[in-house]
């Protein structure tokens, strides 16, 4: 017989909250939960239902100088005062925090969290990277939707928001990573798919919001007014990012100075679209032909010349040369700029990430 667990729904990629089956109350707002109870129910939910000891809990809860005089007490009221909040979800639920030898543990499932909900539908979008890239896109569509509907950059909204302490800080940036990766993920398979005119509209809003030096945002960019045949625009966008880092006193990196150089030289290679077929690259070419941008004869290369320099040609490595995906068309229409917009990588932090620096 299957264990009774009730279905609550945790949010933690945002506010800590907690919503009974069919409520629409956060239960931890409603019974005056202070930060540190929201900070308990995230450790031990991202435990995944494992037990968290004692001494670690007094530590992420208080750090290592400012633990109460009686740090086990307190934690025993705080972890009371959660348990009695939890079970108000389901009168029938035996105990939300079921005894674990020296520390305490959540009775829960993967499926009731949000992160994990956004962790298992990004693998799910990685799989299906390269190979069904209309897919792809969906599920990372699907993944981010877990996190605030608010455009709140490339590294998403504030988790775990308002969260003390070094070790909310710590897992701040780790879900902020991870959610630069989704967007940078979904992106890539739109690129493959050919989307280059939406690309370049969500693209623009990313980059409004939190500046332009993200050099993943700007190889895809650069990709796509290339192969839309406006490789002076392409060019001009790897420009304005060498200006932006220069400014901090970086450089552009050496795969990216290598497609400004293949941009350059207008190399056919860079028409060809991973994972979106034969006929999408023919299209690239047939409008750059048609277009006759420059005065020099278009050389195009063979079709085995073309494949095999696919897993090169935007600098996403680690793919396979697929050539089946669903067309555009059958990818979600809803501008990834709605859930996301831009951040810096590197050199500039969202504010919320200032404290874990």
């Amino acid at each position: 017989m299957s264990r009774k667990v009730a279905a609550v729904d945790y949010k933690l990629l945002g506010p800590v909250k907690a919503y009974a089956a069919g409520g629409r109350a956060d239960l931890l707002s409603a019974h005056r939960l202070r930060p540190r109870h929201r900070l308990l129910l995230a450790a031990l939910l991202l435990a995944g239902g494992q037990r968290v000891g004692t001494a670690r809990l007094i530590e992420l809860m208080w750090g290592i100088d400012q633990s109460p005089e009686d740090p086990e007490n307190a934690l025993h009221h705080y972890a009371s005062k959660l348990r009695a909040t939890l079970r108000i979800a389901e009168p029938g639920w035996k105990d939300p925090l079921p005894p674990a030898a020296d520390g305490y543990r959540i009775d829960m499932k993967p499926q009731q969290v949000d992160a994990f909900r956004f962790r298992n539908l990004t693998a799910q979008a990685r799989a299906r990277s390269g190979i069904d890239d209309g897919e792809a896109v969906r599920l990372w569509r699907l993944a981010l939707a877990e996190w605030s509907p608010h455009r709140s950059g490339l590294y998403g909204p504030e988790p775990l928001a308002g969260l003390p302490g070094q070790w909310a800080d710590n897992r701040r940036t780790i879900l902020g990573e991870e959610h630069r990766d989704a967007v940078i993920g979904c992106l890539d398979a739109e690129l493959r798919l050919g989307q280059h005119q939406r690309l370049l509209t969500e693209l623009a809003a990313l980059e409004a919001e939190d500046g332009d030096d993200d050099e993943d945002l700007k190889r895809i960019g650069m990709l796509a007014y290339y192969r839309l045949n406006r490789p002076a625009e392409a060019l001009s966008a790897f420009q304005r990012l060498e200006q932006s880092l220069k400014r901090s006193g970086r450089e552009p990196s050496r795969s990216l100075r290598i497609l400004e150089s293949r941009i350059r030289q207008r190399d056919p290679g860079l028409d060809h679209i991973d994972g979106a077929g034969p006929s999408a690259a023919l299209a690239v070419q047939a409008n750059r032909s048609a277009m006759a941008w420059t005065s020099r004869p278009v050389r195009l290369a063979s079709t085995s010349r073309a494949w095999s320099s696919a897993a090169g040609s935007t600098g996403y490595s680690g793919r396979g040369i697929a050539i089946t995906a669903r067309p555009a068309a059958a990818a979600e229409r809803t501008p990834l700029a709605e859930s996301s917009t831009a951040a810096q990588r590197s050199g500039r932090w969202p504010s919320w990430r200032a404290t874990a620096r």
